[in-house]
């Protein structure tokens, strides 16, 4: 056990109570500090920067900091939530503490006062965007007929990436020595530039962007004559080519171990690197964006289902819905689009005319 961990039950509950003041009664400290021993042990050793960089740096800036406390909570409540899904304990945990969370997120966006206040925020925003991606539909929950506009995924992760870019940007600027300074951002650079650096120039054995999207309007389509130059980045269906890549490796049975890290990452901030028009494409339910969110889903859940928790049940729900509301629209320009996908992808429609996302291809032949 760690060193945090060991300090259970005694010297826990009073650093919880000066670290958390919503956890006031004794049940409510041993629920936070099982929750925290599962972060601890567990959760912590599933996210980027990994587990000693969570448990040593992270977790000690938590018991002054209120909201990051309770953004630690919620991850882990969302992953006991994956692993026990019978216990509905956990989801009533997820939504107490993200509901802490968000307000606390909120007010130091605005009252940055130091280095260590814009460490708080950035890995509060890490933690965020796992907790998105880890609940389907978490902003809009009791709404009876979800579809893929309606999910806050998208929308958020464009908050979340201003937000850290601009905290870390200070710390650049401050010329200080923040944790993601100087230890999670040159990692996150260099695990993002592994992945262009394998794919920039592979040739796929299968041409998705024929089969997939055909002559369909891009995304990235700009009203001007000259797209920024940004574009290349924010284009959606661009930025799917290392997701492809790796998709097509795994397809073919190809070793993916010295590439899942990459991909692992490169997948989870995807949703942060799209343009404000694919977000509002989506929303607008357009066909061509729902088919690259389409295909961007069924690539994770192919490659990542067995192995990032916070990927499994998002891509397996999402895909499930988009397939349905793209066969709703009926859009014949589309539908060979469609069919290639679910082809690809093996995906199915039960007896009862709904799609059922469990089964993996494992190789393509």
């Amino acid at each position: 056990m760690s060193g945090h961990g060991a300090e259970y039950p005694e010297t826990m509950a009073l650093r919880l109570r000066k670290g958390c003041r919503e956890v006031t009664t004794p049940v409510e400290h041993l629920k936070a500090a099982r929750l925290i021993w599962h972060f601890e042990e567990f959760t912590s050793d599933t996210l980027l920067f990994g587990k000693r960089f969570w448990v040593e740096e992270i977790l000690p800036l938590a018991f002054h900091h209120d909201y990051l406390m309770h953004a630690i909570l919620a991850i882990a409540s969302s992953h006991l939530s994956f692993l026990l899904p019978q216990a509905r304990e956990s989801e009533r945990s997820m939504k107490i503490h993200l509901g802490h969370t968000l307000p606390g997120f909120r007010k130091a966006v605005g009252t940055v006062a130091s280095i260590q206040d814009t460490d708080v925020l950035i890995a509060c925003g890490f933690l965020l965007l796992y907790y998105m991606w880890s609940v389907p539909f978490f902003n809009d929950e009791g709404n009876p007929s979800l579809s893929a506009d309606s999910d806050g995924l998208f929308w958020f992760a464009l908050g979340l990436k201003e937000v850290t870019v601009t905290a870390y940007e200070t710390q650049t600027r401050a010329q200080a020595h923040g944790l993601f300074q100087d230890i999670a951002i040159p990692q996150y650079v260099k695990v993002l530039a592994d992945i262009r650096n394998r794919t920039e120039n592979a040739i796929c054995s299968y041409d998705f962007n024929k089969n997939f999207f055909g002559n369909l309007e891009s995304p990235c389509t700009q009203n001007d004559a000259t797209p920024p130059p940004s574009c290349r980045e924010i284009n959606a269906l661009e930025r799917l080519a290392p997701i492809f890549y790796v998709v097509d490796s795994y397809s073919i049975g190809l070793d993916l171990a010295d590439v899942m890290p990459s991909f692992m990452v490169y997948s989870l901030i995807w949703p942060t690197k799209t343009s404000q028009q694919f977000v509002d494409d989506i929303s607008q339910g357009k066909s061509h964006a729902l088919l690259v969110l389409l295909s961007f889903y069924a690539s994770v859940w192919l490659v990542l289902a067995d192995s990032a928790w916070w990927a499994h049940r998002r891509c397996k729900i999402m895909c499930e819905s988009i397939l349905a509301q793209l066969i709703h629209q009926n859009n014949g320009a589309c539908s060979e689009n469609l069919h290639e996908i679910t082809r690809y992808f093996d995906f199915k429609q039960n007896d009862e005319g709904k799609w059922d996302v469990n089964n993996r291809v494992t190789l393509r032949v």
